[in-house]
């Protein structure tokens, strides 16, 4: 089991709606890192952002992390999943759900928001994963 683990999270589209990208990092407390690099079809950034949280979330509870501190630079996303903001899309509903229930799963963890400019690592890999399918 990992103690300790720091992640990020982005999603991104060509258009909004559009093709979307995913991104996440996960860094352990012993060094090892793990990405998250996917195209996940057409949608909105909103979905896109979701579901690299969710995948990110995933990974973590994979990796048996106990203590994870979450990254990310969507507002949206980072104020409804601490409770700030109301989700009031019926397309983010499931999502915010699924992500909530995950992190049941995670005995420590905390999501915040950072600029954007801090969030490189996870915005490149879901860059990538438009550039590799040729939208980016």
């Amino acid at each position: 089991m990992i103690e300790n683990a720091v992640a990020w999270f982005d999603g991104a589209c060509v258009g909004n709606p559009g093709p979307m990208g995913i991104g996440g990092l996960i860094q352990l407390d012993n060094g090892d890192q793990h990405t998250i690099s996917e195209y996940r079809g057409y949608g909105t950034n909103n979905v896109a952002e979701y579901t690299a949280l969710i995948e990110v979330l995933n990974l973590a509870t994979q990796l048996g992390v106990k203590n994870l501190s979450v990254c990310g630079d969507s507002l949206l996303v980072v104020n409804q999943i601490n409770g700030n903001w109301s989700v009031k899309n019926d397309g983010l509903i499931p999502l915010h759900r699924t992500a909530r229930n995950i992190m049941k799963n995670i005995p420590g963890v905390s999501v915040k928001w950072v600029r954007r400019e801090h969030n490189h690592h996870a915005d490149r890999l879901a860059m990538s994963a438009l550039r590799e399918k040729k939208y980016a």
